[in-house]
């Protein structure tokens, strides 16, 4: 594909090659003749100076492609990077001036893990001042996305367990949010029901090809699921946990998860109706098979145990409630339901 598109000169992201399975290599030695600079050190979470630091050192250079092949820390900051290159800007900048961004280079997106969605959203999410929150522009939006199931194949249990609880949040989320559509929930109900059937699969059987495509198959529906309506309560929590305590993604995203879906299920009857459709008996029966699930996957499902202080946790609950991305929840949550659905009540 990108020999036949003319491009000579890529920017390509992805991890350092020794880190690397065959697989993903042999992506990578496939654009090695075309490829002018590589960024290979890509911290989880990227943070706004590092990305400057790289839009810095490729200033002078000239490229017509970007490459990423990674997984949503690898292409978040290549979306970014190449919003912030193309229109002479740095990243504070793509924060306060998104939507006026114009220019972009085309951007192909290799996920090597079935969670983020990133290859399919108009969104980057990046750690500014030490605090995790999303930026949105339509330039954003990858150009091309390449899924093949093959390069998750090699991902430990940890990581496609956290990963998995990334795609279930955004197709719950996008249920819930207040902007849902026949689209969006299309997409999100078709995005749970193939991880009702094949997530535990695939972190019990890591080389199940069948339970590999399937989650690839949901990452990508649930991320076209929150380009069409978008994320809310879950996320809202997720981003200090990460940034403040170091909590994977997906795992800081599950620990609201079952909550949220039983919150629905007392506040009216649409979580029962969703339930129902996807294959459960009511949305508490939802509720018990994330909380299971998690339980199974050994993800962390308190406060205490993601390091938060008791004189902390009032801070996190708190700076949730204020967050922008709760109020895209269909009804408004308060503070005491975030106590009660963190087991505090």
């Amino acid at each position: 594909m990108v020999r036949k598109s003319g491009c000579k000169k890529i920017l390509l992201f992805s991890r350092k090659l020794e880190r690397l399975d065959a697989g993903v290599r042999d992506v990578l030695h496939s654009l090695r003749e075309q490829t002018a600079y590589v960024v290979d050190d890509i911290r989880p979470e990227p943070d706004l100076t590092e990305l400057n630091k790289i839009i810095e050192h490729i200033s002078g250079r000239s490229f017509d492609l970007v490459v990423a092949v990674g997984g949503g820390s690898v292409i978040d900051s290549a979306k970014a990077v190449m919003a912030g290159y193309a229109n002479h800007a740095d990243m504070k900048d793509l924060f306060q001036h998104a939507s006026e961004f114009k220019n972009r280079l085309p951007l192909i997106a290799i996920p090597t893990t079935s969670g983020t969605g990133s290859e399919v959203t108009r969104a980057a999410a990046l750690t500014c001042q030490g605090v995790k929150q999303p930026v949105f522009s339509d330039i954003l939006y990858p150009s091309t996305a390449i899924i093949d199931p093959e390069l998750t194949r090699s991902c430990p249990p940890m990581l496609t367990a956290s990963c998995g609880f990334d795609v279930l949040a955004h197709a719950v989320e996008s249920l819930m949010h207040r902007n849902a559509n026949p689209i969006s929930e299309s997409l999100a109900k078709d995005a749970v029901r193939l991880c009702v059937k094949f997530f535990r699969q695939v972190y019990d059987c890591p080389y199940d090809a069948e339970a590999r495509t399937a989650m690839s198959e949901a990452s990508v529906k649930a991320g076209m699921a929150i380009a069409s309506s978008g994320c809310s309560a879950a996320h809202a929590f997720s981003y200090r946990l990460s940034s403040d305590y170091g909590i994977p993604h997906g795992e800081a995203c599950a620990f609201l998860l079952d909550g949220l879906v039983s919150l629905c299920t007392e506040y009216d009857g649409r979580m029962d109706s969703i339930a129902m459709e996807i294959g459960f008996d009511n949305g508490i029966a939802f509720s018990k098979w994330i909380l299971e699930l998690k339980r199974h996957m050994h993800i962390r499902n308190s406060m205490g145990e993601f390091g938060v202080a008791q004189g902390e946790e009032a801070d996190l609950v708190s700076a949730c409630v204020d967050s922008l991305i709760l109020k895209n929840h269909y009804f408004p949550i308060t503070e005491e339901m975030i106590w009660k659905i963190t087991g505090r009540f």
